[in-house]
């Protein structure tokens, strides 16, 4: 449980970030000046498919996240029985090293 609220913790103050530097507080019809010296508002120096993937890694993370605190709720509760590994197990294992091993010699 503790997982999760670190890893929101983390989201909600990178969130809090961004919208700092967003100038949320500026008033544009109060300024006075020449319309042509206005900032306004710039785009992003950021690529879109950087932005999406950033939004993508933070869904995959929370997902993570919240099966994995899940799965910690689940194994404290009492009637939670382990699952059995079956023997086809050490076999894939062991065929997964051997092709490892292959594959960097």
């Amino acid at each position: 449980m503790s997982v999760i609220l670190v890893f929101l913790l983390v989201i909600a103050g990178f969130a809090g970030w961004w919208l700092s530097h967003q100038r949320l507080m500026t008033k544009p019809w109060l300024e006075q000046g020449l319309a042509s010296d206005f900032v306004g508002f710039d785009r992003s120096a950021l690529p879109t498919a950087k932005i999406g993937l950033g939004v993508f890694l933070a869904v995959v993370g929370c997902l993570f996240a919240l099966f994995t605190s899940a799965y910690f709720m689940r194994m404290a509760v009492s009637d939670w029985q382990p699952l059995p590994l079956p023997g086809l197990l050490w076999l894939n294992t062991g065929v997964l090293v051997l092709s490892s091993v292959a594959l960097q010699c």
